[in-house]
């Protein structure tokens, strides 16, 4: 078992690293993050942060080097994607700690968008020691591409975070909710709910247009923490819409819905069907005409709605972050050796 790790990552509150380094430190593992975040210039002004994007490359890198250059020795380092650094400095810094060196993506390195990859990400695939990935489908193309070791770990939920409300919203009882940010593809498959017990939460839902029959559905901006555990934990059924890069795959309310005693009405998945089968610890639709079938016999009490939620609250037991990071671990100690 390692001693001392660094993550390098966010460090708000509600950012996954933060779960991460919360487990590694109940596992007995001093944890110290390192938030590039804050070394980006103009996280205000989009436009200015696209004109300084090699800035900002060169400032977080430098910052890391710095950093490590000061900073207690280590025993591994573990990235959450590595948006900001070059590969210059990652082969200094690794050259520097004598480390095992890992990179867990919360997103596709080979996804186009530049909001979640970019050609940098892509160029270091080969210069982490171990390459984890939320999917099972990524794991054969991060070899491809030039990954040294790839591995699958997926998303999973926080124990102190995601738990069954005890103070329910009686409103909410015998309504199905959505809670996420606006795009037109959730916007889309939530058209075929419209005029049904239907809340959503979510940023930027106020760009529907004016006559989407959806609008009468949003309930407020985003919730999170106490507020999201809340609604999921009050509502008959809490939806879940696989965006395009996780289609086939799992994402993070896979696990946080039924943690937080929720029942999952999911994009069916060949991955989430191993989790949380499909009849048995969730609900699956593969369109949205079966959704709007689900959600009507949801409502009309055609489902054991609390078997279904206890089903699930057992099985997402052993999905915890405590628990992936006990697998980070395990291959911490094989890089080692």
């Amino acid at each position: 078992m390692i001693g001392r790790l660094l993550i390098v990552g966010a460090s708000e509150e509600s950012a996954l690293e933060t779960s991460y380094a919360e487990a590694f430190r109940s596992a007995g593992v001093e944890t110290t993050v390192f938030d590039p975040n804050r070394m980006i210039f103009g996280r205000s002004s989009r436009v200015f942060t696209r004109l300084t994007w090699s800035l900002q490359h060169l400032a977080v890198s430098a910052a890391l080097r710095r950093y490590i250059a000061s900073a207690p020795a280590v025993d591994a380092v573990l990235v959450f994607k590595g948006y900001f650094l070059n590969q210059p400095s990652i082969a200094w810094c690794r050259t520097h700690t004598r480390v095992p060196w890992l990179n867990f993506n919360p997103d596709s390195p080979f996804d186009p968008g530049r909001s979640t990859s970019s050609p940098q990400i892509r160029a270091a695939l080969s210069d982490y020691d171990l390459y984890a990935t939320w999917s099972t489908a990524l794991v054969p193309k991060l070899l491809a591409y030039g990954a040294r070791r790839a591995e699958f770990l997926p998303f999973a939920a926080a124990p102190e975070v995601h738990y069954p409300d005890s103070q329910r919203d009686p409103e909410l009882r015998d309504k199905l909710t959505f809670v996420g940010s606006h795009d037109a593809q959730r916007a889309s498959t939530l058209s075929a709910l419209a005029g049904l017990p239907l809340a959503i939460y979510g940023n930027a839902w106020e760009d529907l247009p004016r006559r989407s029959p959806l609008r009468a559905h949003v309930r407020s901006a985003a919730v999170h923490g106490a507020g999201l555990r809340r609604v999921v934990s009050s509502s008959l059924a809490s939806i879940n819409i696989l965006r395009p890069q996780n289609v086939g795959s799992h994402n993070m309310r896979t696990f946080e819905v039924p943690a937080m005693g929720g029942l999952l009405l999911t994009t069916r998945s060949q991955e989430q069907q191993g989790f949380f089968p499909d009849q048995e610890a969730s609900l699956m639709y593969g369109s949205p005409d079966e959704l709007r079938s689900l959600a009507e016999r949801l409502l009309r009490g055609e489902y054991d709605v609390p078997a279904l939620k206890a089903n699930a609250l057992a099985r997402a037991a052993t999905h915890t972050y405590h628990a992936r990071a006990l697998t980070l671990l395990g291959w911490i100690d094989e890089l080692k050796r």
